[in-house]
């Protein structure tokens, strides 16, 4: 039993009654909503008002130099989710280790 589960059971009763909920402040999140949303507008608007010469982006969307860009695209993405994941499994292993 760790120490913080003593102090649980040793403490006294507390009146629930008495707690006051306070709701959680997300203005973090809201401020994030509107910055995405924001330039998502922004995207649109180019695309919308953006000379696009949609004939050449037909031609070489598969070329080879679009497709190696392509796969080492998936091969970096997973390099680096390789490396997060040791990293928390080695964050795991030092902390049950202290415990």
């Amino acid at each position: 039993m760790s120490s913080g589960d003593r102090n649980l059971t040793n403490s006294a009763p507390l009146d629930v009654n008495a707690l006051v909920i306070v709701p959680q402040r997300k203005i973090g999140t809201k401020i994030m909503a509107a910055i995405c949303i924001i330039l998502l507008l922004l995207l649109a608007r180019a695309f919308w008002k953006g000379d696009i010469a949609w004939e050449y982006v037909g031609q070489n969307l598969f070329t080879r130099a679009v497709m190696i860009g392509v796969g080492n695209t998936i091969i970096m993405t997973f390099c680096a989710m390789s490396a997060a994941n040791s990293c928390k499994v080695e964050h795991r292993a030092r902390c049950h280790r202290l415990q």
